[in-house]
């Protein structure tokens, strides 16, 4: 018996002397004192019992002490193998969380991906802001913004309304949310505006914030919309049909007006809802103003905006 060996014997003589019944650890090898023998009664014959589990123990420990650690040898195949089985078990734990948790590549933009990429994307052009008197001290401001990306929308693009009077005092800020098709110009409204104090002179449209630019090459379908023109100048009214020649139908569609004089400015601006135009199918239009224009009216457009 190696040194070693006997070195770790008699360190576990004294640990099971401590468990054990108090029997006197020798430190002289491949000797022992015995204990005594247990008496006859209940509790003598449970401790005989610990007595033989704990020298069991005690001799396997050794035994697979023995067995691993014998020489360097051992050792390094036992440090050797241990790493190999943590290699291979990182390994699996990688491709296992990839394959179920980590989920599918993210897409960034570009290529196959639906968002456009930055470098991509034209800035959408406000052509014009004004705010326009219905009746009395209740106002509309209107502006019209183009996207000139040809094949690419935006579903939430926000916007500020912001009103000066004369003196280019800010009147009220007027904050919305509105969708830009592509390759298209679209108008935007807020209706209902009351002065009392204060009269509105100057209108801006800040775009302040955009969601993803969305590739799209969706033809948009085409409608088929006629008009009267102007029947009036001191009680303006525009009447009209939209039809719907195509294969689909739709829940919205949104229709502006809008009335410009000789110089090709915005005098009036009007807006309505087209509510389930069905496939072939057609419906009437009105648009009507209180009060006669700040102008001389020249020329009436009027457009479609598919919603739903």
């Amino acid at each position: 018996m190696s040194s070693s060996q006997i070195q770790f014997e008699i360190e576990f003589s004294f640990l099971f002397w401590w468990l054990d019944a108090g029997v006197t650890p020798v430190l002289i090898p491949n000797t022992e004192v015995k204990p005594c023998s247990a008496d006859d009664t209940l509790t003598g014959k449970v401790g005989s019992r610990q007595n033989r589990v704990l020298n069991f123990l005690t001799k396997f420990s050794i035994f697979c002490y023995n067995a691993l650690m014998s020489s360097w040898s051992a050792k390094r195949k036992f440090t050797y193998g241990a790493v190999f089985i943590l290699i291979v078990g990182l390994i699996s734990f990688g491709i296992a969380y990839k394959l179920f948790f980590s989920g599918p590549p993210k897409c960034v933009c570009g290529g196959t991906c639906p968002n456009m990429c930055p470098s991509d994307v034209l800035s959408p052009v406000v052509l014009w802001a004004k705010t326009f008197n219905i009746s009395g001290n209740i106002y509309t401001a209107a502006a019209y913004v183009e996207n000139p990306n040809v094949n690419g929308r935006n579903d939430s693009v926000g916007y500020r309304f912001s009103i000066f009077d004369q003196n280019n005092n800010l009147i009220t800020t007027i904050d919305g949310e509105m969708k830009l098709p592509r390759n298209k110009s679209v108008a935007v409204f807020a209706n209902g505006l009351v002065f009392n104090n204060a009269l509105p002179a100057r209108t801006e449209l800040d775009l302040t914030s955009f969601g993803p630019w969305l590739a799209d090459t969706t033809p948009e379908p085409q409608l088929a919309v006629s008009n009267s023109g102007l029947l009036s100048t001191s009680s303006p009214r525009i009447e009209g049909t939209i039809s719907n020649p195509t294969l689909q139908d739709f829940s919205q569609v949104e229709l502006t007006a809008f009335i410009l004089d000789n110089n090709q400015n915005v005098i009036g601006a009007g807006r309505t809802v087209i509510d389930n135009l069905q496939s072939g199918g057609e419906q009437n239009f009105v648009f009507t103003w209180p009060n006669p224009f700040a102008g001389a009216p020249a020329v009436v457009n009027v457009q479609y905006r598919i919603l739903n």
